[in-house]
């Protein structure tokens, strides 16, 4: 799939999801194709930690329910904690909320409709890190490797009509 970004717009695409499917053709050199936006919805507020300071360090991104398994690009709190993220309208979306040092935590499902939302609060509990070293079967340290690390969150999602449920083990 293909995307496009403006602030202040989403892309639209069927069911309101992120990106647009685009079949490729091997033998076609060029493909045109037009993707629509729309104007996007503001969603706002505040990451803290459990004692209420701020926690400049954060990053918060959306997850929309229809857009299984992406979270959108993350984008970081000011200084005091505040932040602000577009997402379409019409959607059912959680936000994430991570800092080094914290436990990433989900909010509860969100109904997004066409106006903007304020007041969004996310706080964020003490967490642990991993740390160790890269080494060769013989045990002798690796220079220079890149270690990546992949969180994985659990999700049962059931649907029963058109509301969803969700809940999270983190």
């Amino acid at each position: 799939g293909i995307t496009a970004t403006k602030k202040g717009f989403k892309l639209y695409a069927e069911d309101f999801r992120t990106h647009v499917q685009l079949p490729l053709d091997p033998d076609q050199l060029l493909i045109t194709k037009n993707i629509e936006m729309i104007p996007a919805v503001t969603i706002s507020g505040t990451v803290q930690a459990t004692s209420g300071s701020s926690i400049p360090t954060a990053s918060v991104s959306v997850f929309n329910m229809k857009d299984w398994p992406r979270f959108s690009d993350s984008v970081p709190v000011t200084s005091s904690g505040h932040f602000e993220i577009d997402t379409v309208p019409f959607c059912s979306i959680l936000l994430k909320a991570s800092a080094p040092g914290f436990a990433a935590k989900l909010t509860d499902v969100i109904q997004v409709a066409d106006t903007l939302i304020e007041g969004v609060e996310i706080t964020l509990d003490p967490g642990g890190e991993a740390r160790g070293i890269v080494v060769d079967p013989s045990g002798t340290p690796v220079a220079g490797a890149d270690v990546k690390a992949v969180v994985f969150i659990i999700m049962a999602i059931v649907l029963i009509g058109a509301a969803a449920f969700i809940t999270a083990n983190l």
